[in-house]
């Protein structure tokens, strides 16, 4: 909450879940099952911003379509753990609305296609 509070962005989100909101912690998928089923959506049709393996892993789970956002200290890892194809890793911040376009285009062709 101290980010998004910082960011000034918390009032434009319909949904905030933390890990007090489930019993198990990533890469356990519960949190991101919970946040579909609250949202009356369906996992396939969710999008996750991850930039922690363990937040991957849980967004791979619950079958939703998953982008990897880089940093210096989790791109090593990031990339050798191949939980995620290497497009879906965005290094460049300013290329994240890019990426998250193009990650809905696949999951259109591919889901809905």
């Amino acid at each position: 909450m101290h980010v998004l509070t910082s960011l000034g962005i918390e009032d434009e989100l319909d949904l905030i879940l933390t890990r007090e909101d489930v019993e198990n912690a990533k890469p356990d998928p519960e949190i991101y099952l919970l946040d579909a089923r609250t949202l009356g959506l369906e996992p396939e049709d969710c999008i996750v911003l991850e930039n922690s393996l363990n937040g991957l892993r849980a967004g791979v789970a619950a079958g939703m379509n998953v982008l990897a956002v880089a940093t210096p200290f989790t791109m090593a890892g990031l990339h050798s753990s191949e939980v995620l194809d290497h497009p879906w890793v965005v290094h460049d911040p300013e290329k994240l609305v890019e990426a998250v376009s193009a990650r809905i285009a696949e999951h259109d062709r591919t889901a809905h296609g």
